[in-house]
């Protein structure tokens, strides 16, 4: 699932950001036009003059409607970008109908904060004095001290039973934020679900009718010139990816590092978690896609890594499952380079890859020798020997 903070324009040709703009703008001002109407009309029903029934199944309901709402303009908006995308399938990374899942995701998620201004709207109303202070206008952005009635958390709406008597009865702060953020995450949620139901249905509908699509992962889009100055334009650029394991922050900055050298100074696009994995989206699909669709994989090899790698735990694990696959398949056997951080050769290789020649990186800083002759391999550049003598 795509971060909030990515930018919905890296992903988007330029020839359809206008369209797209459009509709980003048509989901904001909907979603503000629903959740403006059910919360001024869930907060009178909250307080009328006499409850005609009881204040958990009226702020249940008025959630209900603000979510089958958007679950409408989320289905409408998806429906105009499958179309922008069918009509411009040639400038698309992607499938058209993934594509336009792809553009409404951080647009759900994103509204999160939303819903935990709707629940606090509909519940109380804030008043604001023209001598506002900077602190009081900060609270009246943020209301970080508004506290939570019992009712949000009471049946309909939660699993408490429900006490007309304790409705109104204020919870802490911390219970506060745990009501807030269960209640957003499952109203984000459902309507995530909804948008990845419509999607499979497409899906269908198009598998039903025929049509296919020419699909592009990302990684296999890579450039394809080897950077530097004077490089051949026509030599594919050698796409890596590297496998570590998690051992300290010094590690990972370290790994990191080597990443930057690589592509800035050694002409290999580089696949690493840190820069292309964002929050929310699908760790197991991306190691699935670097390691398959990479030319080359670089393990960074030390103690720990080939401890998890042969016990089969974590992300080095899963890893460690696709590499076998492909080594069991005699796929392109020179692909996976171990380079050795800590430890021996013994210690720090998984048993896997104990044949493989590998790269020694151990000292700091390490060889400048040693670290051009992984960029030589990755470049499938050997030292020519020489002709030979009379």
């Amino acid at each position: 699932m795509p971060s909030e903070k990515t930018n919905w324009r890296e992903f988007t040709p330029d020839s359809l950001v206008s369209a797209v703009s459009h509709i980003r703008t048509r989901f904001e001002e909907g979603e503000f036009t629903l959740g403006f109407q059910t919360e001024q009309r869930c907060y009178k029903d909250l307080h009328p003059v006499a409850l005609p029934k009881s204040a958990s199944a009226i702020f249940n309901l008025y959630m209900d409607v603000y979510q089958e709402g958007l679950k409408g303009a989320t289905e409408k908006q998806f429906r105009d970008l499958v179309e922008i995308g069918l009509a411009n399938t040639h400038l698309l990374n992607e499938d058209p109908v993934e594509w336009a899942k792809l553009q409404l995701e951080p647009l759900i998620t994103g509204k999160q904060y939303k819903v935990k201004s709707w629940i606090k709207n509909v519940c109380d109303r804030q008043e604001l004095s023209r001598a506002a202070t900077p602190e009081d206008m900060e609270e009246f952005i943020h209301w970080r001290t508004w506290r939570a009635p019992r009712l949000i958390h009471m049946q309909p709406s939660g699993t408490t039973p429900y006490d007309q008597a304790t409705a109104w009865l204020r919870e802490d702060q911390e219970q506060t934020e745990r009501l807030l953020q269960a209640l957003s995450d499952r109203f984000v949620n459902s309507v995530i679900f909804y948008l990845e139901r419509i999607t499979g249905e497409t899906h269908v509908q198009y598998a039903k009718e025929g049509r296919q699509f020419l699909q592009q992962s990302p990684l296999e889009s890579s450039a394809k010139h080897v950077v530097g100055e004077g490089s051949d334009a026509n030599v594919d650029t050698p796409i890596a990816f590297i496998s570590y394991s998690w051992d300290s922050q010094e590690h990972k900055q370290w790994v990191q590092a080597l990443a930057s050298r690589l592509q800035k100074d050694g002409g290999v696009r580089i696949i690493l978690d840190l820069w292309h994995l964002v929050a929310g989206g699908d760790r197991a699909v991306f190691m699935e896609r670097g390691i398959t669709y990479s030319k080359f994989v670089i393990l960074i090899c030390t103690t720990e890594y080939a401890q998890r790698a042969n016990q089969r735990t974590g992300g080095v694990g899963y890893e460690a499952m696709i590499i076998t696959g492909e080594l069991a398949e005699n796929i392109n056997q020179g692909k996976f380079i171990p380079v050795i951080r800590n430890g021996d050769w013994k210690s720090s290789l998984p048993v896997w890859i104990k044949t493989k020649q590998g790269v020694d990186l151990r000292e700091n800083p390490y060889s400048e020798e040693k670290y051009w002759d992984l960029v030589r391999a990755l470049h499938q550049e050997t030292l020519k020997p020489p002709p030979i003598g009379p």
